[in-house]
């Protein structure tokens, strides 16, 4: 299992779309209750294909969080249909790395590689916003970043707005198009890789941890498009939650009774150091993010739901940190 960085911000945050990590996705029944996939499959891709798809989320990973966190903070400031007033007290241009000039060719070639996919035009879109937003990065972050350089400021904010404005636009819709490229193609790869796992391993440990990260990724997902919704609600949370905890219930069960843990050597050691120290911090996350959704009457309700959030991706990124250290011998089912 390979990991691509949420920052979800999958992972990570697109406020505006999901942390993109590299681990799988949307399996919801028990373990020995869960129903094969109602569509045929489609084959494999090959390695160029594989290659591709993960520079691209490596691409999103790196650059979508703090991009469209700057977009967001002009925009809780300043009217797009007015612009800059100069009023504003914290517009900034630290969304684009200055110098980052070599690293966007390197996107766009990879782009312009083959195979051909579905998703290059909106990545090329992404690098072409990414270029024209690295020209005011380098030339007038001095003057944002100056206090002293007020009227400086409030003259170039106004300027630039309406360029800054159409590239972040053009950059989120690109992002939205590859995030329901990559959702499919991971997702597609994950089940690929369960359908293979209970054919060879049978339902034991292997085919457990596969159920578990697909479930995982598919419940982050579920509360990433509710933590991003204008008035969330815990309800479809809840309805994933409730088989995942089961699912979760079920390995620790069947880890208990094996013999190797009753003399004190769990099996394998990756598996129950998740299930035991991870797993437990995300589920205790994604209760706390539910209940503060449920307490209408909170002052502090949406700024909480804001700050669980946070924490939920947090708590998801180390649960993949320890997902990406279970190991099984050849000799473990």
């Amino acid at each position: 299992m390979k990991k691509s960085s949420i920052n979800c911000q999958l992972l990570a945050c697109l406020t505006f779309s999901i942390a993109l990590a590299v681990v799988p996705g949307t399996a919801s029944a028990a373990p020995d209750t869960k129903p094969a996939p109602a569509v045929k499959l489609p084959p494999a891709p090959d390695a160029k294909t594989n290659a591709k798809v993960n520079a691209y989320i490596e691409m999103t990973n790196r650059e979508s969080a703090r991009l469209l966190e700057e977009r967001a903070r002009w925009l809780s400031e300043v009217d797009p249909k007015v612009g800059p007033t100069c009023k504003e007290q914290s517009l900034g241009l630290s969304g684009i790395d200055r110098g980052a000039e070599a690293r966007y060719a390197g996107y766009k070639k990879t782009v312009l590689a083959k195979p051909k996919l579905a998703i290059d035009d909106a990545a090329l879109k992404m690098v072409e916003a990414l270029e024209a937003l690295r020209k005011p990065a380098e030339n007038d972050a001095p003057t944002f970043s100056n206090p002293s350089l007020k009227a400086e400021k409030c003259q170039r904010a106004k300027e630039l707005f309406p360029v800054l404005l159409a590239n972040w636009n053009q950059y989120a819709e690109g992002s939205e198009v590859m995030r329901a490229f990559v959702d499919k193609f991971t997702d597609e790869r994950d089940l690929r890789e369960i359908e293979t796992t209970v054919k060879k391993y049978g339902k034991r440990y292997r085919y457990h941890f596969a159920l578990i990260v697909n479930e995982s990724k598919a419940l982050l997902r579920t509360i990433s498009v509710e933590a991003h919704r204008p008035e969330p609600s815990s309800a479809p949370i809840v309805e994933k939650l409730t088989p995942f905890s089961a699912l979760i219930d079920e390995s620790k069960r069947m880890l208990d009774n094996d013999p190797a843990a009753k003399k004190g050597q769990p099996y394998p050691p990756g598996l129950s150091l998740m299930l035991s120290d991870s797993m437990p911090r995300f589920q205790k996350a994604v209760a706390r993010y539910i209940a503060t959704l449920d307490n209408k009457t909170a002052r502090n309700r949406v700024p909480q739901a804001k700050s669980d959030w946070g924490y939920v991706v947090d708590c998801y990124n180390k649960l993949v940190d320890q997902m990406n250290g279970v190991r099984f011998d050849k000799n473990q089912k």
